[in-house]
């Protein structure tokens, strides 16, 4: 941690997003969302952290590059071909240590507003039950935690996300599938096969109240 942080840190007149890079997928799928999140305002500060284990770790180098080149260079590539972010500025650093305590106390210093680690998708979760970066992360953090993975909706099913009324599936199994809607789903201005229902509420500025915006 750096001796000249104060505490509490200053106000900060930025949008200060930390990233923790580990040089692999779940380092690209934090960088894409921290990317993200600078194309949808003007003053985000994007901060890269890695860190390495020891005093000794962070002096060596790796192919002739240091650590934080070797960060910088992967920040690059990995940056390289994402059609839905725009030019920003990355700051990179590293750091020695426990990443845990090394992301928290970043965070400290710039006053950050959220920390965003990655996943390696769907069976990465089950490492946030082990004790892994981002279940630390979660529970420990002085501010919100944004857990990125990649989209796998194609391993989706349907029915995980939207199930089945009971009263229809009764309907269906007594008619043998001649019928398909129970008398509520039936009804005309109901989209049939939605369960939940939306509506809009616009927030910030005049509030005109509830903006109907029709089934879910």
């Amino acid at each position: 941690m750096s001796r000249h942080a104060s505490y509490p840190p200053a106000a900060s007149d930025s949008y200060d997003i930390i990233v923790g890079i580990d040089l692999a997928e779940t380092g690209f799928n934090a960088l894409h969302e921290a990317l993200r999140m600078a194309h949808a305002r003007p003053d985000v500060k994007i901060h890269v952290v890695h860190c390495v284990p020891s005093p000794k770790d962070a002096d060596a180098k790796v192919n002739g590059l240091t650590h934080a080149e070797v960060v910088a260079k992967y920040v690059r590539d990995s940056a390289k071909g994402l059609t839905d972010v725009h030019p920003t500025d990355v700051n990179v650093h590293v750091r020695i240590g426990d990443p845990v305590k090394a992301l928290i106390h970043m965070a400290i210093e710039i006053d950050a507003e959220v920390i965003v680690v990655g996943t390696r998708g769907r069976r990465g979760l089950t490492k946030l039950a082990l004790g892994s970066v981002a279940t630390a992360l979660i529970e420990r953090a002085p501010c919100p935690v944004f857990v990125a993975r990649p989209k796998e909706y194609d391993t989706v099913q349907k029915d995980e996300i939207e199930p089945l009324c009971p009263d229809c599936a009764t309907i269906r199994a007594s008619t043998n599938g001649e019928t398909q809607w129970c008398e509520y789903h039936a009804r005309p201005h109901v989209r049939f096969h939605t369960y939940g229902y939306v509506e809009t509420c616009r927030v910030g500025g005049h509030d005109p109240g509830i903006i109907a915006s029709g089934g879910g």
